[in-house]
């Protein structure tokens, strides 16, 4: 039943990759909560063999470090930092990319 999961999703994930060429994929959900570790290299195999390799080359697929609710995170992060533009103050450390993990 997994290798058949990540045969659809791996092929769906190609389309995404040959239409847009995102630089990450992070797969989140509770399916991914519970299958993450036997679906995420069926599911990158599928992916490579469907994709243009130039675009998948560049391709980064992950598992989300953010266990609990991470789409809704995620936008509500995106709202704030829009508010924080608006309102002119800056979103982010100067010099940190949006994501980027603080240096310690």
């Amino acid at each position: 039943m997994i290798g058949a999961f990540a045969h659809h999703l791996g092929a769906a994930l190609a389309n995404v990759v040959n239409m847009i060429n995102p630089r990450r994929i992070v797969l989140c959900g509770w399916t991914v909560n519970y299958l993450g570790p036997w679906l995420l290299e069926p599911t990158r195999a599928r992916m490579v063999a469907e994709s243009i390799a130039g675009s998948v080359a560049e391709v980064d697929l992950v598992l989300t470090a953010i266990p609990d609710r991470p789409v809704a995170l995620g936008m509500a992060t995106l709202a704030l930092q829009r508010f924080l533009e608006r309102i002119g103050l800056p979103s982010r450390p100067a010099g940190r990319p949006l994501g980027a993990a603080p240096s310690r």
